[in-house]
């Protein structure tokens, strides 16, 4: 089984833009939660059958999710979902702004409890 460098920060990226724990993504795709959270750290290989169950999981693709010098990096990948859904890049910027100021707006609310 072979590590892909860069796929487990992709999964993790994506796993978390869905919301969904280490856990949820594992029973979907009929595996423990620790061989995910593994893969995702790159410390165990996986075959690409297993890597199209995780991306069919996620609603997205092989190709996205195996990085290559056309892909974006995974910091972009919110950015990439909402292309994907339609959203041009200075809209998609804006949503991404406007989640950046949401978090941070909760996050003082949290302090100031």
């Amino acid at each position: 089984m072979a590590v892909y460098p860069g796929l487990g920060e992709r999964i993790r990226s994506v796993r978390q833009h869905r919301g969904m724990t280490l856990k949820q993504l594992a029973e979907k795709v009929g595996i423990e939660w620790e061989t995910l959270q593994r893969i995702e750290t790159e410390k165990k290989g996986t075959d690409l059958n297993k890597i199209h169950d995780i991306a069919e999981a996620l609603g997205t693709t092989v190709k996205f999710l195996l990085p290559d010098e056309d892909s974006p990096p995974a910091e972009d990948v919110d950015k990439v979902f909402l292309r994907q859904r339609g959203f041009n890049d200075k809209n998609a910027q804006e949503i991404l702004d406007f989640m950046e100021f949401v978090k941070e707006k909760e996050r003082k609310k949290q302090q100031d409890a």
